[in-house]
């Protein structure tokens, strides 16, 4: 498998269908490649669509938490082998969890040696459903975050060392 791509989900029946086939047309053909849809506990009937999807698309996996347990937890679930746990590459590095950590995996993946690349992607204005991203809900969390981070990363950088001999 060249790519595994993730998409943690919660609540989202009416926009699993449409992303399973923009992904579909953006890579059949170019490369071997799987979707893996986490759904994270929806109480809709994103899984019930998930489930149909499937049955038209095999390159299409469906993995559930039984409750809401956060993106963070659907793209790296160590205890059920979830999202980045999925990566069947020598490239996955055991990287630090706490929550909301999505928001910091390329600073996390360079502070374990690993390359970052950054990819264009297809912008557009949600047409179904409601963020559950705003201002009042992410702003607080994300200062917090972001100064745990620069602990983190002040704390990984190596010491210079340099070998002393006696005279």
């Amino acid at each position: 498998m060249q790519l595994s791509v993730v998409v943690p989900v919660r609540n989202e029946a009416d926009n699993v269908a449409p992303l399973v086939e923009e992904i579909r047309d953006a890579l059949e053909g170019r490369c071997d490649y799987e979707v893996v849809y986490v759904d994270d506990g929806s109480t809709d009937d994103t899984l019930e669509r998930l489930i149909g999807l499937q049955r038209g698309f095999a390159r299409l996996r469906v993995l559930r938490h039984a409750r809401c347990c956060g993106q963070s937890t659907a793209i790296r679930t160590p205890d059920t082998g979830c999202g980045l746990k999925l990566f069947p590459r020598e490239l996955f590095l055991e990287l630090p969890y706490f929550d909301h950590m999505h928001r910091f995996l390329p600073a996390l993946v360079r502070r374990a040696g690993g390359e970052v690349v950054s990819v264009e992607v297809n912008h557009r204005p949600r047409t179904r459903g409601r963020s559950k991203y705003g201002l009042h809900n992410r702003l607080w969390a994300s200062l917090v975050d972001l100064a745990g981070v620069m602990w983190l990363m002040r704390r990984s950088r190596l010491p210079q060392v340099e070998e002393v001999r006696p005279e």
